[in-house]
């Protein structure tokens, strides 16, 4: 891998906009699709969640970077509660919910793991614009080496999901 000198070569960006593929495919689902609000609110996530990372990565220092690495997190999560209002209100199945609720972790710990990568940065002080290239350049190779590094991952199973829910209601599947 090249120095990274696009928002676009970091991997929780291409995760993030797998996200967003997966969660616009959601939404146009018709009974999905009806929930208007719902729709919005997981697309605006979804979107929230790129833009973030791409904003960081633009910016003027590892620290602002970290913070919008947080961002795109929290849009993460958001994302993940959206998916419980979809799996309750039957707008989605088990699987379905499974397959796009690890895809926001995954964009999570990416951006956790890259966020740690580039602290130390932060607490040197300043450092310059090719420095923290560099670094996160390191991260990226070790991320895809590696798998997934960041927080401790946490995915709701099968059963998770459906003890959250409760059993399917009028023969729904889940």
């Amino acid at each position: 891998m090249g120095l990274v000198t696009r928002f676009e070569d970091l991997r929780a960006w291409q995760e993030a906009r797998r996200l967003t593929v997966q969660v616009y495919a959601l939404a146009r689902v018709r009974s999905f699709g009806r929930d208007l609000g719902l729709a919005d609110q997981i697309r605006s996530a979804a979107v929230s969640t790129m833009n973030n990372i791409a904003e960081g990565f633009d910016g003027a220092s590892p620290t602002e970077f970290r913070r919008f690495l947080r961002y795109a997190a929290r849009s993460a999560s958001e994302v993940q509660s959206c998916l419980y209002v979809a799996l309750d209100q039957g707008y989605v199945d088990a699987a379905t919910f499974e397959a796009s609720y690890a895809q926001a972790q995954a964009v999570r710990q990416l951006c956790a793991g890259l966020s740690r990568r580039l602290s130390t940065y932060g607490r040197r002080g300043s450092a310059t614009s090719g420095q923290v290239k560099e670094s996160v350049e390191e991260w990226c190779v070790t991320a895809t080496d590696d798998g997934l590094t960041g927080s401790r991952a946490h995915r709701p199973t099968g059963s998770r999901a459906h003890r959250l829910t409760g059993p399917p209601a009028h023969g729904r599947r889940q």
